[in-house]
């Protein structure tokens, strides 16, 4: 998997994220070692908290912690727009160290 946007938890791996975080420049040197995760299911969606551990002497902006949230698409009649992608690109406008993503 390259920089291919996931839409499920489990493409969540050590390489995917250690290539993402390395194209944005967050990731300077090293790479992600393990992911931990810890996911809920709602009716519209999954929230997932992503606990990052990368490998010894990895340096650059790192996260520690990240947090994931995936649309369940097969939902029939039921229809998801952008209107949560602008609710983050318009109220944060501004703001310093929001944890949104910037590439």
């Amino acid at each position: 998997m390259n920089d291919a946007v996931i839409s499920r938890v489990d493409q969540l791996i050590p390489e995917w994220l250690t290539n993402v975080l390395a194209q944005s420049g967050a990731l300077k040197g090293g790479q992600v070692r393990t992911i931990g995760t810890d996911t809920k299911d709602r009716e519209l969606s999954t929230n997932t908290r992503i606990q990052v551990y990368c490998s010894d002497g990895a340096n650059g902006k790192l996260p520690g912690r990240l947090f994931l949230k995936t649309v369940n698409t097969d939902m029939g009649d039921e229809f998801f727009g952008p209107s949560e992608v602008h609710y983050y690109t318009r109220d944060y406008v501004g703001i310093e160290d929001v944890p949104i993503p910037t590439a």
